[in-house]
């Protein structure tokens, strides 16, 4: 089901102005309504998010204020009531959502079900997805039962029903289209060739093809109302997950009791992990993380104390018995960026059933770490120093080893890079997490991680999806970019790493330094030696540079190279280590330019650069964060 939006504190935290008693009062009236509608139990709390969404609606409208809106929707009963309720609902949902439920799916309820389904004439499997917001949920289960149902007996069939009070999102449901951003959050292994790529206007989109579409239906159901319109059949397995924090106990308890009517005698029912029917007195009993079943199940006692153990995630529905006491999935991260091993140590950690054994800051300490601490399964970066992810994965990667993660700041549509890895047996990729995405991305590489291990790590040749997304980057040159790497003479050593990654006809790279004039030329020298690549020290900007120039000149020459050689062109700029306050400024001069600091800690550059910059990377992906921008990116296919 469509869940409520997060609450808000109040009007004035959304920007919203306080309200007249009259307004309030008619606010007051909505909400009743919409709490009729759906169930949802809201309160004054949730005034300030109603009142929100509502003036939205005003606006597509084109009323005045709420009283208006309230006559608007009396008289237009049967088109805004369906209206209403979308506007009040959200659908925060994703693909292979709680993953363990899939887990639990395999290593325990599909063993006890396959032998009842054998005994149907249409040998099929039957699952409910009684909440299922926009879909994803339902293509997730259809996606992983058709896999599993192939593998243990391709005789048998499925088919899922998928249910929401919210028409709009049933309809996208049926539509059966996504973002390819959403589908990339799922297992590569699991997604395998069921989608298919836009074209035109919705290139950047993926539609479900019909060998899942067949197996699902989609229908507009109240769980308030079951009982005046239950499904004509029964289930096997139902699912409504993160609804019920939305109810209140009476309500959970009605809805739980006509779903517990449609599912057969030896089914599952699943909520959510964060919701438990914990002493509502229900004639069910616990068999898993948050999964259920009839009382008088068959199941006898031992089946259900192991079904207890089956998954990794400990939730308030299971007593203290039942948690878990399984080993951890024990995990290495390898990455060159002490805050990305940080995040990955909070997110893969023993309340969810990991454990970071150890860490590498490149792939040659990776290799001695795998062989001293022998782990389940590996995330490795891409850009590292001294050995990357795909040096490592060249070096060391034979079918013995550990399942490998990519997490990388690499685009999954790249087709070099992230083909390669995939090419070289890596199992998954996740593009690397930021603190605005870290709740998302750590669901992803956790769920990724327990897929490569169920699949013991076979490398998962990338899916044709994937293919079709996969772009190839044309790196424009001398008559339209320019790359500028500015620098203080005390970090010019790192040149050489940056050097070692410009590969092919490049686009003319000016070196700005942060010195006098007058030690210039020896720095370029010494530069030139280092690099083993001509680099020409200037004391006057040219007109125009060429295709694979290395151009070495003072920072006090900024102004006029700003002037002279990147008028009407792309220009990315790289600034290595902390530079002064005045050299900011000349930096700030370059209007539009792509500007990518390097990633210090603490805190540490100039607040007004920090201020300016697209990106902040580690310096071993300055130059692929930059090629990105000097690039067109072009299909591969």
């Amino acid at each position: 089901m469509s869940n409520p939006l997060k609450q808000m504190p109040d009007e004035s935290f959304l920007g919203v102005p306080a309200l007249n008693q009259g307004e309030l009062d008619t606010l007051k009236q909505l909400s009743q309504i919409a709490q009729e509608l759906t169930g949802v139990q809201f309160s004054e709390k949730n005034y300030g998010m109603i009142n929100s969404r509502l003036q939205r609606r005003l606006l597509d409208l084109k009323l005045k204020n709420l009283t208006e809106y309230l006559y608007y929707y009396k008289e237009n009963l049967a088109l805004e009531k369906g209206k209403l309720i979308a506007l009040l609902t959200t659908h925060h949902t994703f693909f292979f959502r709680e993953f363990s439920h899939f887990e639990y799916l395999t290593n325990t309820l599909l063993p006890e079900l396959i032998p009842e389904i054998k005994k149907r004439p249409d040998r099929k499997l039957r699952v409910w997805s009684a909440a299922c917001s926009r879909g994803q949920e339902v293509y997730s289960l259809a996606m992983y039962i058709d896999q599993k149902l192939k593998s243990i007996d391709p005789t048998l069939s499925f088919e899922i029903l998928g249910t929401d009070i919210d028409t709009e999102s049933v309809n996208i449901a049926k539509n059966g289209v996504y973002l390819y951003e959403e589908l990339k959050a799922a297992p590569v292994s699991l997604v395998h060739n069921y989608w298919s790529q836009g074209s035109g206007d919705i290139a950047a989109y993926v539609k479900a093809k019909d060998s899942i579409r067949k197996c699902c239906k989609f229908e507009v159901k109240n769980l308030l109302k079951l009982h005046l319109d239950p499904p004509k059949e029964k289930f096997d397995i139902i699912f409504c997950k993160n609804v019920f924090i939305y109810f209140n106990q009476d309500q959970i308890t009605l809805i739980t009791n006509e779903l517990l009517k449609q599912l057969h005698v030896h089914g599952n029912f699943f909520i959510g992990f964060s919701e438990t029917l914990n002493g509502l007195k229900l004639p069910v009993m616990v068999c898993g993380p948050s999964v259920y079943r009839h009382a008088r199940s068959p199941v006898s006692a031992s089946a259900t104390s192991t079904a207890q153990k089956s998954s990794s995630v400990v939730t308030p529905s299971l007593p203290v018995a039942a948690k878990l006491e399984s080993k951890p999935i024990r995990v290495l991260c390898v990455d060159d960026s002490p805050i990305i091993l940080t995040i990955l140590k909070q997110v893969l950690d023993k309340t969810h059933g990991f454990e970071v054994v150890g860490t590498a800051m490149n792939g040659i300490e990776a290799q001695t770490k795998v062989k001293e601490l022998k782990p389940d399964v590996i995330t490795l970066d891409i850009h590292m120093p001294e050995q990357t992810g795909i040096e490592y994965l060249e070096k060391n990667f034979n079918s013995s080893h550990p399942p490998v993660i990519m997490i990388t700041s690499v685009s999954r549509e790249d087709s070099e890079l992230a083909g390669k890895a995939f090419q070289l047996g890596a199992s998954d990729f996740v593009e690397k997490p930021a603190l605005s995405n870290i709740a998302e991305r750590s669901e992803e590489i956790r769920t990724k991680i327990k897929c490569a291990l169920a699949t013991k790590g076979n490398a998962t040749s990338i899916s044709k999806i994937d293919q079709d997304f996969s772009v190839h980057r044309n790196l424009l040159l001398s008559d339209k970019a320019v790359r500028i790497v500015i620098f203080p003479i005390s970090q010019r050593k790192k040149l050489k790493d940056l050097f070692k990654d410009l590969k092919g006809k490049q686009p003319p790279c000016i070196l700005v330094a942060d010195a006098p004039v007058a030690a210039l030329m020896v720095i370029a020298s010494e530069i030139e030696k280092d690099l083993g690549k001509r680099v020409n020290f200037m004391e006057s900007i040219p007109n125009t540079f060429h295709d694979n120039d290395i151009v070495l000149i003072s920072n006090q020459m900024i102004s006029e190279l700003n002037a002279k050689a990147c008028k009407n062109k792309k220009v990315s700029i790289m600034v290595y280590g902390d530079v002064t306050k005045k050299f900011s400024e000349s930096i700030s001069q370059f209007s539009g330019a792509h500007l990518v600091l390097e990633d210090l800690g603490n805190g540490k550059g100039t607040s007004l650069l920090m201020d300016l910059a697209n990106d902040t990377v580690l310096a071993t992906s300055f130059i692929y964060i930059s090629d990105g921008f000097l690039s067109e990116a072009k299909p591969t296919k």
